[in-house]
């Protein structure tokens, strides 16, 4: 009877421990510190925008023209429509979008306002979806706003005389 239940125990044992290591395995179980929780405070920009940014985003071959580029009209849409959602500015997906829109614009004052918004939510662990097409680790938008910067453009900037 002993060897019975010592078996039965051990079984449901193995069972518990394969199912955890089933559940961690597949991401429906993770370990969270109750120090540091990642958190999005608003979701203005979700899955519909982040979607229509993507697809204006992809370099691809587009109606007569020959060359890969981007689909420009669909990515200043994207820009208005982010603009006029609420509370856009809370949002480090929009934030994230409004980015690198602006340096395609060559838009030093609006990188610089974007990338400063992420690093303060980056601080309050506030992150933007990782399903932003092209985007970058956020040290690397200094990089980006520096070489936008009015001082980068001049020719004392570029490196001339």
């Amino acid at each position: 009877m002993k060897k019975v239940i010592i078996s039965v125990i051990i079984v449901l044992l193995v069972a518990v421990i394969g199912a955890g290591v089933g559940l961690i395995a597949s991401g429906k179980l993770a370990w969270v510190d109750s120090q540091t929780v990642a958190s999005s405070s608003s979701r203005a920009c979700g899955d519909e925008i982040i979607a229509q940014y993507n697809e204006a985003m992809f370099l691809g071959v587009r109606e007569d023209d020959t060359e890969p580029t981007l689909d420009e009209a669909a990515i200043a849409a994207v820009k208005t429509t982010i603009l006029e959602t609420q509370d856009y500015a809370a949002d480090p997906s929009c934030q994230t979008m409004l980015f690198w829109v602006a340096t395609l614009d060559e838009d030093y004052e609006a990188t610089r306002t974007a990338r400063d918004a992420l690093v303060k939510q980056n601080a309050q662990n506030i992150f933007p979806s990782n399903n932003i097409r092209g985007n970058q680790p956020l040290f690397t938008y200094d990089a980006v706003v520096d070489s936008l910067s009015p001082e980068a453009q001049t020719s004392e900037g570029l490196g001339g005389s």
